[in-house]
C-alpha cells in the first residue's frame, strides 16, 4: 500500500478528504496524446466549444496531504500513466 494511504489509515479519524495530484497542470489534449501513445490506439476526439461550467484551468492543491500526511507525488504524469493503464 502507498505511504499516503497507510498514513491516513493509521490516523485518528475514520476518514479524511484530501486532494492528491502532482500539482502540475496537464492540457487535456496532451493527456489524450499520452494515453494514445501508451495504449497504441488513436482516440476518437470531437472538439466542441466551451460548455457552461467548463473551467479553463485546474490545479491539485495538495498542501493538506503534504502537511497532514507527508504526501509527496511519486510519479510524473508520464510515469504514472502506464501504471494507470496497467
Amino acid at each position: 500500500m502507498d505511504r499516503i494511504f497507510l498514513s491516513i489509515y493509521d490516523s485518528f479519524c475514520d476518514f479524511d478528504i484530501v486532494n492528491l495530484g502532482e500539482s502540475k497542470t496537464v492540457e487535456t489534449l496532451d493527456l489524450i496524446r499520452l494515453l494514445e501513445q501508451k495504449l497504441g490506439i488513436p482516440a476518437k476526439v470531437t472538439l466542441l466549444p466551451s460548455q457552461a461550467g467548463d473551467v479553463e484551468k485546474t490545479y491539485a492543491d495538495i498542501s493538506k496531504a503534504k502537511e497532514k500526511y507527508g504526501y509527496q507525488p511519486g510519479y510524473t504524469i508520464e510515469e504514472g500513466t502506464p501504471r494507470f493503464i496497467e
